[in-house]
């Protein structure tokens, strides 16, 4: 039997996923340890984009915050992949990131409805206009 190392992975990062859950419900529900605190999330990320026309995925770095990048293909992807950036780079707990939720979002009407449209705008420019994810 042919083992997917993609299947094995999903199924680790889920056990994994499970048992931190678990190990935050025995710390702050169970035993009633307070509550890891960050100190700062900035207001907005600049941030450039990239269009990969090999691969047909979109990259973002941030312009201001060296570490923070995300790989996609649609704006739903990219919003949870720059978020989860962000929480790590600015070292929020787990615990909290879950409860703040996505954060970060794309500035209403500025992100290509379709890969057509965003190819267009790469071809003109090669890398996109920078924008900036703002609070929800």
């Amino acid at each position: 039997m042919k083992c997917n190392s993609f299947a094995v992975n999903d199924i680790f990062l889920t056990l994994k996923d499970k048992l931190l859950n678990l190990q935050e419900y025995l710390e702050y529900d169970f035993l009633n340890l307070p509550k890891p605190s960050y100190s700062f999330l900035p207001y907005e990320i600049p941030f450039r984009w990239t269009f990969d026309k090999k691969t047909e995925l979109i990259y973002l770095e941030s312009t201001q915050y060296p570490g923070i990048y995300a790989l996609g293909k649609n704006e739903e992807e990219l919003t949870k992949r720059m978020n989860e950036a962000a929480y790590i780079f600015f070292e929020v707990p787990r615990i909290k990131a879950k409860e703040i939720g996505i954060k970060y979002t794309f500035p209403q009407n500025t992100f290509p409805k379709n890969f057509k449209a965003l190819k267009k705008l790469a071809k003109n420019s090669g890398v996109l206009t920078s924008q900036r994810l703002a609070f929800a």
